[in-house]
């Protein structure tokens, strides 16, 4: 039975450190969007200097947060990267920054508030 406690611990443990290191790696990423959107007025640069901003650690943290939950907190997960990937705004579009903005803490939100029903 302590056993059974224990694993169930650990696995909490995992899945609470999987979120948490893909909310940092995501908003690490937002920051490095928005920051390439304030030093790159024209479009052309603002869209190289998108280019070069890599996904390759908060897709890897979103990996691990697919590896080890499941259902909403997932769902939630994924569309928070959806909107920092593929919304107009990441991809060099300099309207709507304060609709993006709003977009992404209301996304991040419904993750944090979806993985914490997830834990009880």
């Amino acid at each position: 039975m302590a056993f059974k406690r224990d694993r169930a611990a650990k696995i909490a443990d995992l899945r609470r450190e999987a979120v948490a290191r893909f909310l940092a790696e995501a908003h690490k990423h937002y920051r490095e969007l928005f920051a390439r959107h304030q030093e790159n007025v024209d479009a052309e640069s603002r869209e190289r200097a998108i280019k070069h901003v890599s996904p390759v650690e908060a897709q890897v943290a979103l990996d691990n947060v697919r590896f080890l939950i499941s259902g909403e907190p997932t769902e939630k997960a994924e569309a928070l990267w959806l909107h920092l990937r593929r919304s107009d705004f990441a991809r060099s579009d300099a309207k709507g920054r304060g609709n993006w903005r709003r977009d992404y803490w209301r996304v991040r939100k419904e993750l944090v508030s979806s993985f914490r029903i997830y834990l009880i």
